[in-house]
């Protein structure tokens, strides 16, 4: 079983970094559309100016955030898979 988790481990490693990146990704995702949001108030109020698609696109960013499956918490706090498999690996004895 040590065998067969030290095979799946660069793998393992591979995936936390996939999704370190796509929830940066996200972050980043987050603020445009924040910003977005802010622009959009103040060009529709201010400047009595409104687009559809200026409308349309924070909901469309937040909706991709989601389908990419943003984590709740960030890379650096988050366990990655590796390290819980491992860990119960351990607890359990080695099976």
């Amino acid at each position: 079983m040590k065998v067969a988790l030290r095979r799946m481990l660069p793998a393992a490693r591979r995936i936390d970094r996939v999704m370190a990146a796509i929830g940066r990704v996200a972050a980043w995702l987050v603020l445009a559309a924040c910003l977005l949001s802010i622009c959009n108030a103040l060009m529709r109020y201010g400047l009595h100016f409104a687009q559809p698609l200026l409308l349309d696109l924070p909901m469309l960013l937040f909706s991709v955030i989601v389908l990419c499956g943003a984590r709740a918490r960030s890379p650096k706090t988050a366990i990655s898979a590796s390290t819980s498999c491992s860990a119960r690996c351990r607890r359990a004895g080695g099976r």
